[in-house]
């Protein structure tokens, strides 16, 4: 059933296994929240602006954000695709990325091999710290 923003599903019969449907959540047919469709016209406009600025800092967690949650925190490693998006963020004029944890910034460092300049926040701001 294909849903366009803005209405609401009648045809139930892709409904998931309690019977229900929900045109707010993605999935087939739906790319976004039909309640986000407001928030998508302002939203554009809003992060132009905000990237008119410069520098920008850009903060990204580390535990489960730029790594998945793991049982043994010591084995935690940034995904492939997290990676690649640091060096992208970090190639761009007038962006700064900073790595923050709630972890000894050390240990952020060195799990995370962010590029040189990364500023690493450890220890939920009590050690801050660039890479060099």
């Amino acid at each position: 059933m294909s849903i366009e923003r803005g209405t609401t599903p009648t045809d139930h019969s892709e409904d998931d296994e309690h019977g229900t449907a929900d045109a707010g959540v993605p999935g087939p047919g739906v790319d976004a929240p039909l309640f986000a469709a407001p928030v998508f016209e302002g939203l554009d406009e809003a992060l132009r602006r905000f990237a008119e600025h410069s520098p920008v800092v850009v903060g990204l967690d580390f535990d489960g954000a730029l790594a998945p949650i793991v049982s043994d925190p010591a084995a935690a490693q940034v995904l492939p695709t997290s990676a690649q998006a640091i060096a992208q963020l970090d190639m761009i004029p007038g962006v700064e990325v900073a790595i923050i944890s709630g972890r000894d910034a050390e240990d952020v460092a060195r799990l995370a091999d962010p590029p040189a300049g990364t500023r690493v926040v450890g220890s939920h701001g009590a050690q801050q710290g660039t890479i060099v």
